[in-house]
């Protein structure tokens, strides 16, 4: 018995197979963005406690400092939805987007976080050595398809875009 010759048939099954191969070649770039953005979160929680546990001597530039958490928190992206700065178990906001009307790039105290509590101060006992800063960072991460510009047409594309919520740590020792 003789094989017929189909010549199209490896063309119409490249057909079929190309948009599911797209599919997960995107879903890749999507979540490498995300596990980059995770990583950056990470990288910018360990340089803010860094930074807050190098301020802890007694001199009154480096309290000063600490003190101001726009310093610190100037570590992260100001896209971040919220970074608490917690010093020997007393926490502070230091910048929550949510709801205030922050300015994009603004992480002052004033126009960005919400009022520092008196907690929020270097407290002078752990000059001494002990304790220690800690950092919590949590991001919202909305995933962009590359092809949400075919989509114009929909009118609601919001499943088109889950939100995943990104948040990470850091502590550093006052010693």
């Amino acid at each position: 018995m003789r094989r017929r010759a189909r010549p199209a048939q490896a063309l119409v099954e490249f057909a079929l197979a190309v948009p599911l191969l797209l599919l997960v070649l995107l879903a890749l770039i999507d979540f490498s963005r995300l596990l980059f953005t995770y990583v950056s979160l990470a990288d910018g929680a360990r340089e803010m406690a860094r930074v807050g546990a190098l301020a802890r001597n007694s001199s009154a530039s480096a309290v000063a400092a600490f003190n101001d958490y726009t310093l610190i928190a100037g570590s992260v992206n100001p896209a971040t939805d919220q970074v608490v700065v917690t010093v020997a178990d007393q926490s502070c906001v230091v910048n929550q987007r949510q709801g205030l009307g922050c300015a994009a790039g603004s992480l002052s105290s004033t126009t960005c976080s919400l009022p520092l509590q008196p907690s929020c101060v270097f407290p002078a006992r752990l000059s001494a050595g002990g304790g220690y800063i800690q950092v919590d960072v949590t991001y919202s991460f909305v995933f962009n398809p590359l092809f949400q510009n075919q989509l114009a047409n929909v009118t609601d594309v919001s499943f088109m875009r889950p939100v995943v919520t990104l948040s990470t740590s850091a502590r550093a020792n006052l010693e």
